[in-house]
């Protein structure tokens, strides 16, 4: 964005923006803990003591935001935990979790359902997720248009985030617009006409 290649970016929110740079949320998703369907773990405080051991946490790379939220979460509740199995995306957290390889971390999408063989706790004493809309200056008219067409949608529970594994594109998250529409973009792309 400093060097103006780009109008709009759609980006997952870590820290506060530099000057110049406007904002809009779009999304806030909670983060969860994804466990196996027989689990008896209920809660996070289910996994206190030694009961931790006996359970791999499954994350993505800790540099993502995800994993940098639960990590900050865990770290205020004095609640050490590392991962011991880290992959590339959150639809490869939810296969090991079913198969049973361990609890994973990932965030909870509205309207979207939880595949078989496991089930989300949620996890409200964490930081969330909050994808964004960001800018500089003023936007132009298609980059406006655009923006407008994602906080409609995102209100009207239309917009979908979808992860994109390695090599799909530029960007780790795509943003679709359901209910035909002509909008379909990768994130940190130039908007024109």
């Amino acid at each position: 964005m400093h060097r103006q290649e780009i109008d709009l970016a759609v980006v997952e929110l870590e820290a506060s923006l530099p000057s110049g740079i406007q904002s809009r949320r779009l999304l806030t998703l909670p983060l969860v803990l994804l466990v196996p369907v027989r689990s008896r773990i209920r809660t996070l405080k289910d996994l206190a003591g030694d009961e931790i051991m006996k359970h791999r946490l499954i994350c993505l790379p800790s540099d993502e935001v995800i994993t940098k939220h639960f990590q900050s979460g865990l770290k205020k509740l004095s609640f050490p935990w590392q991962t011991a199995i880290e992959v590339a995306s959150l639809d490869l957290i939810e296969k090991y979790v079913a198969i049973g390889f361990g609890i994973g971390v990932s965030v909870a999408v509205p309207r979207r359902k939880l595949g078989r063989g496991m089930r989300r706790i949620l996890l409200h004493q964490f930081p969330a997720l909050t994808i964004a809309a960001l800018w500089r200056d003023n936007l132009s008219e298609p980059a406006q248009r655009f923006l407008t067409a994602l906080v409609t949608r995102t209100k009207d529970g239309l917009l979908i985030v979808r992860r994109f594994q390695d090599g799909e594109g530029l960007a780790p998250f795509a943003i679709e617009i359901k209910q035909h529409t002509p909008f379909r973009i990768r994130l940190v792309q130039r908007i024109t006409e």
